[in-house]
């Protein structure tokens, strides 16, 4: 831990920094996160919170950070095709509403060099500060820059990721938005979050790509209809709610519960949203492997390494209770 996140490093209240990872590790993972956002949110808000602790400028002020966005993208042939984003920070509304924007847009008017943009439909792994990519006169001239100006949106730092643990092509982005900032003050923030990388991955894997893949066996299990209602029903909705969403009756969504209850092997909606979230794992991770994204000793691929169960543990069967 002390290797990923620097020897006696502390931030200005004292508390150091590898000691925070694990914290921040075991924060995210100690709730399930059904939709993408759900864990997108609070990453952007733990960047954006070890940059304030930790990362203090030449003045000895934390350095000014508006806000950090995170992403997962999928890369296309023009611009990036956004699977989701969340935005921490971005005190202006007219700010947030231009990044919030720029990503609805698939950033198209960011025309960063390929790979660390989106112009390639191919995306660079690594963590870089704005002047490693741009020379000051470049980025004068480009139009993200001059997109960016008018709202005092100057350096940043983007750590981009291939995730393929959720399918061919994925990448993960996260980028820290500052104002105007020296080029010491910039490579400060991007030495943090290129530290933040491990910590990073390790809680993408546990609590995103894992949970993705044991939920992707378990649609596998049932039908393509029931597919549908598998999804309606770890939201909560009851029989009613289910068939005016599918469009079924009643008794026929009742009656695909009972064939969803009898092919995942449990007996009531309690065991399957227990199932789905990953909660009936037979071990829990350590603090230093959140941390640091190593996987459990079954290896990232392996359910019960990624929260979930193994085909052959989910073979229970039982009679299904009619909701009213």
């Amino acid at each position: 831990m002390d290797d990923v996140f620097g020897r006696g490093s502390h931030g200005p209240s004292g508390l150091d920094e590898s000691r925070w990872a694990i914290e921040t590790a075991l924060s995210l993972a100690s709730q399930p996160y059904r939709r993408v956002t759900q864990w997108l949110s609070p990453m952007a808000a733990a960047v954006r919170e070890g940059l304030g602790r930790f990362v203090v400028g030449a003045s000895g002020s934390p350095v000014q950070v508006i806000g950090v966005w995170v992403a997962l993208v999928r890369p296309g042939h023009s611009g990036w095709d956004h699977v989701d984003y969340a935005l921490d920070g971005y005190a202006h509304d007219a700010v947030r509403m231009f990044v919030e924007k720029l990503l609805d847009d698939r950033c198209l008017d960011d025309d960063l060099p390929a790979g660390i943009g989106p112009r390639s439909g191919l995306v660079w792994d690594g963590c870089r500060a704005r002047h490693r990519v741009l020379d000051d006169q470049s980025w004068a001239l480009s139009r993200y820059h001059q997109s960016r100006a008018p709202l005092e949106l100057g350096e940043f730092v983007r750590l981009c990721m291939n995730v393929p643990a959720m399918g061919p092509g994925l990448a993960l982005i996260v980028q820290a938005d500052m104002g105007a900032c020296s080029r010491d003050d910039a490579e400060r923030v991007e030495a943090f979050i290129a530290r933040s990388r491990g910590l990073i991955e390790g809680a993408f894997l546990r609590c995103v790509a894992g949970p993705e893949q044991r939920r992707n066996w378990l649609r596998q299990r049932v039908s393509v209809t029931q597919r549908a209602i598998l999804e309606l029903l770890v939201e909560g909705l009851t029989e009613r709610q289910i068939g005016r969403k599918v469009h079924r009756s009643p008794h026929t969504i009742h009656d695909h519960i009972k064939g969803i209850y009898a092919a995942l092997g449990v007996s009531s909606r309690l065991e399957l949203v227990r199932l789905w979230d990953g909660t009936w794992a037979p071990s829990a991770p350590g603090p230093e492997e959140l941390a640091i994204g190593v996987p459990t000793q079954n290896g990232p691929g392996h359910l019960s390494a990624i929260g979930g169960l193994a085909p052959e543990q989910a073979t229970r069967q039982g009679a299904l209770p009619r909701e009213n």
